[in-house]
């Protein structure tokens, strides 16, 4: 089984390409610290499973897993887990989201199992999602991950994405994703929408 890891931690990309080289059944066919290099990667390896940080993709996936993985299963490393995130992933054709603080033996019978056609959720993962299902299936509202909460809550106090970001330690850049992503959730096109329809929904006191 051929794996692609991208990480853009160089120790925990270390450690990982490590405990890859520990199962018999695995093979290693490339190592990335950015996102830019995963397709050419892919194109130029073939690997059976892609492993990535979740960090990389900054802000909300907004594209099936196919597209980034060039066909072969998606499996992701997250350091924060949120059942929002975990949800989406499943949505967008990811085969195994899994916490970077898991050990490395559940990290690489992960690996195995995304290359054996199976779905493989952490047991953080698994209760998260399950609750999230429930959630959904019971509420009408828009369900928003912690960091869209967090970024209309701070709209709506008049900060500006610049703001957000410099008071969330995140980049412009990615709080305009999780601005769009906002606005899509909640059927609005601007921020005074955004608030009003928060509001509305009792997203916001």
């Amino acid at each position: 089984m051929r794996v692609l890891v991208a990480d853009a931690h160089p120790l925990f990309r270390d450690a990982l390409v490590r405990a890859i080289a520990g199962y018999r059944m695995i093979e290693l066919a490339h190592a990335t610290d950015e996102l830019a290099g995963v397709r050419e990667a892919v194109e130029r390896h073939r690997p059976d499973v892609v492993v990535i940080d979740r960090e990389l993709l900054a802000g909300d996936l907004v594209e099936p897993a196919d597209d980034l993985a060039g066909g072969a299963r998606l499996l992701l490393l997250a350091a924060e887990v949120t059942p929002d995130d975990v949800y989406r992933a499943l949505e967008h054709g990811v085969a195994g989201y899994v916490s970077k603080d898991a050990h490395a033996d559940a990290v690489g019978e992960a690996v195995l199992a995304v290359g054996r056609g199976e779905t493989r959720l952490d047991a953080t993962s698994q209760t998260l999602v399950a609750g999230e299902i429930r959630l959904r299936g019971r509420d009408e509202r828009p369900q928003l991950s912690r960091r869209e909460q967090q970024i209309l809550e701070l709209i709506a106090d008049g900060q500006t994405a610049p703001q957000v970001a410099a008071m969330l330690h995140i980049s412009t850049a990615t709080v305009k994703t999780h601005l769009l992503h906002l606005y899509e959730k909640l059927g609005v096109a601007e921020r005074a929408a955004a608030v009003a329809v928060g509001m509305r929904f009792g997203l916001l006191e």
